[in-house]
């Protein structure tokens, strides 16, 4: 993140590469913390819409049923390369909160994504969870404007915040920051 500005102002400064490392390993943790408590500063505080939707097992999904729970929310599709990359991160999530009775994870396929595609690529890549289908518009009604787009829902049924597009540092801790940030801690 810091690394191209680094840089660039190290070229510019006619600083070694040491000296470059340096700094950047005393300033990181700093620029990281920032971001993080700016992030969890901001969140959306807005009803979820309602949904009632059927997974690729024929199980149906309702968010009031819900209620008590953090839901993480997964909006991807068949064609989008970030969101098939971004799955076995979400495995290892699923391993990591498996036992844990108070966090859901949901992944919702949308509408352009075709049934047969999305079964293929759960059986490809041995994916076991729930993944909905948005017959429905439920993008729309979350209005996603690309993917993959996650939304961390409180234990009422409001999202709190939201993250749009997939990078993999530090992915697994991003998410952990936010789930312990609806429950409050």
């Amino acid at each position: 993140m810091l690394r191209p500005l680094a840089d660039e102002a190290a070229a510019a400064a006619e600083l070694s590469p040491e000296t470059v490392e340096e700094r950047l390993a005393i300033r990181q943790p700093v620029v990281e913390e920032e971001l993080e408590r700016r992030e969890l500063g901001q969140r959306i505080e807005r009803e979820a819409p309602e949904f009632a939707i059927a997974d690729q097992n024929g199980v149906e999904w309702r968010l009031s049923d819900l209620e008590g729970k953090i839901v993480v929310l997964k909006f991807w599709a068949t064609w989008c390369g970030p969101c098939i990359e971004e799955f076995p991160h979400f495995v290892e999530l699923l391993k990591a909160y498996e036992d844990d009775e108070d966090v859901v994870f949901l992944t919702v396929a949308t509408a352009g994504s075709p049934r047969d595609e999305v079964a293929a690529q759960i059986e490809e890549g041995g994916f076991t969870f729930p993944v909905l289908f948005d017959e429905q518009g439920l993008a729309l009604d979350y209005e996603i404007l690309g993917y993959p787009t996650t939304f961390y829902l409180d234990q009422a049924g409001f999202i709190q915040f939201k993250r749009g597009g997939f990078v993999e540092s530090g992915y697994e801790e991003g998410v952990a920051r936010r789930i312990d940030a609806l429950r409050g801690q």
